[in-house]
């Protein structure tokens, strides 16, 4: 019996482990009081987030804790695969350094309503340098309490060894200019690379890991070259420009923002109300793909001296859907959860939503859940002229190795 209880508790044991090993990671806040994650490659928010291995690249990581204390937070490492589940690899083997060295740099705000400290770290850095390709994940967690992270921050690291090349076009396998775009891409690889499956593809719109797409199958192989047309796993929805505004001052409506009033301790900007576009005509703006700026017109220090405001959004509505409406952007993680859920309110006929943002320039969509997607089909429309941002991202897994390298990366931008 005893033997058996023993084997009971290996397998519960090993069960365990493989779940933790399959966990899916992906940059997002687990504490409330931890607000605006940003991850930043080379000092330029329009970049995606990979960098390249032995090169003078560096990301930032920062972000604000609602309080004037100064905690100690550490910082871990952990190496992932391709389809970012935790990699075979010991830490020895992708890093220098050690799992949860100190974060040494930190300010608290200044002049501001509302009182935070922001917290910044670099990789490389003088502690970590990064040994191998591929996805990373670092988790940033209070000192003593290092199995409970207060956030999750992923980005990656390229070995550039093929060569890719990029197209969209409006005449997909589902429709001619109209709600649709699909990517077609050629990667060129040497001769010391074997088959083609040693290789995992992804590709991404807008840096949205929601809508990521494993792509598969070639439409045409060729020595030293996969090209992939008319896929129709690589057919994404078109959306619609991203909704703007700016929280720039306290003291005068920025971009979109329709009022602005203090309620101790916080300011509150009520946002224009928002109209449905899905049955408009496609209208072009400059927007930024769904990312966000920290500004503020009073400060000369954004980092600690933009303040924190209770920004309120409205989406005009006669009636309630049957599926769930969400805000989509950065901001919001590109996560739908409840932090980015709207309520609907059916005296004013609308959805409702009030969060607490960094001063700033925004960027964020309507959306709804379908598949495990956001989709802007019933607020924003889909409309093909709309311009939109596509990642390509080649991995590759030589035969006996035990990671994924990230041996190439193209990101692009479709403007019709």
């Amino acid at each position: 019996m005893k033997t058996k209880h023993f084997l009971l508790a290996i397998a519960l044991l090993s069960f365990g482990m493989n779940v933790f090993a399959q966990k899916v990671f992906r940059t997002d806040v687990f504490s409330p009081v931890i607000k605006t994650l940003q991850l930043i490659v080379n000092d330029d928010k329009l970049l995606p987030l990979v960098i390249n291995l032995e090169s003078d690249d560096y990301i930032e990581i920062n972000f604000d804790e609602l309080s004037a204390r100064q905690t100690r937070y550490t910082y871990s490492i952990t190496h992932c695969n391709a389809d970012w589940t935790k990699s075979n690899l010991n830490p020895a083997e992708y890093m220098t350094g050690f799992h949860n060295q100190l974060m040494d740099f930190y300010d608290t705000s200044f002049n501001t309503t509302v009182n935070y400290t922001h917290y910044k770290l670099f990789f490389p850095n003088e502690d970590t340098q990064f040994l191998v390709s591929g996805n990373y994940v670092v988790h940033i967690s209070e000192e003593g309490n290092e199995d409970k992270p207060v956030l999750a921050a992923c980005f990656s690291v390229v070995e550039q060894e093929v060569k890719t090349q990029m197209s969209v076009t409006t005449n997909t396998m589902i429709d001619f200019n109209q709600a649709h775009q699909q990517l077609s891409f050629t990667v060129n690889y040497a001769s010391h690379f074997t088959t083609m499956q040693d290789f995992k593809i992804y590709a991404l719109q807008n840096n949205r890991r929601d809508n990521m797409v494993l792509a598969s199958s070639p439409s045409n192989i060729q020595p030293g070259r996969m090209v992939f047309e008319h896929n129709r796993n690589l057919i994404f929805e078109a959306g619609n420009e991203y909704r703007r505004f700016e929280t720039v001052s306290t003291q005068y409506n920025g971009m979109n923002v329709q009022s602005i009033n203090f309620f101790s301790p916080y300011f509150h900007q009520t946002l224009f109300v928002d109209e449905l576009r899905s049955q408009r005509s496609y209208l072009f703006d400059k927007d930024q793909n769904g990312r966000f700026f920290i500004r503020s017109n009073d400060a000369n220090d954004y980092d600690i001296e933009s303040d924190y405001v209770f920004v309120h959004f409205t989406l005009s509505c006669e009636r309630p859907f049957s599926e769930n409406i969400y805000i989509l952007g950065e901001a919001f993680y590109n996560i739908l959860d409840e932090r980015s859920k709207m309520t609907y309110n059916y005296e004013n006929k609308c959805y409702e939503k009030s969060v607490l943002l960094k001063q700033g320039l925004y960027n964020y969509l309507y959306v709804s859940q379908k598949d495990n997607k956001a989709t802007t089909a019933l607020v924003e429309g889909n409309y093909y002229q709309t311009e939109n941002e596509y990642t390509i991202l080649v991995y590759y897994r030589p035969p006996g190795g035990r990671y994924d390298k990230l041996i190439g990366m193209q990101n692009m931008k479709f403007i019709l």
